[in-house]
């Protein structure tokens, strides 16, 4: 019985034309720059700066769609809005919490695709 991912590298398989190097550099980035994206949302959440919670935002979409985290996704995209338009501080708390949960998990399966692309 396989167990459901949450994420799929098939875009960057395609993008890459299964290069395992650029896999390899592309997931390791991801699991570099994620965790410190999120902890941006939330210090800029913290400050009451909506303005660059937006944009930090915009900028941790394509990395979420790069390893198929489409749920994650329309997470941000809700997150990047409500910022710019009329933000309000317990429903974006609430949201960059269901990222950051998704995160986890995803970063822990990326961790295991890597330990089976270099063996």
């Amino acid at each position: 019985m396989s167990e459901q991912r949450l994420t799929n590298l098939s875009y960057l398989e395609e993008v890459g034309m299964n290069d395992e190097d650029l896999l390899i550099e592309m997931v390791e980035m991801f699991l570099k720059n994620t965790p410190d994206s999120i902890e941006q949302l939330r210090q800029h959440h913290k400050e009451d700066n909506w303005k660059k919670l937006s944009a930090e935002a915009h900028k941790l979409k394509p990395n979420l769609s790069y390893v198929g985290l489409e749920q994650a996704r329309e997470i941000v995209i809700n997150i990047e809005k409500t910022a710019k338009t009329e933000p309000n501080p317990d429903e974006l708390l609430q949201q960059i919490d269901e990222v950051d949960e998704i995160c986890q998990i995803a970063y822990e399966e990326l961790k295991e695709r890597l330990r089976e692309l270099k063996n």
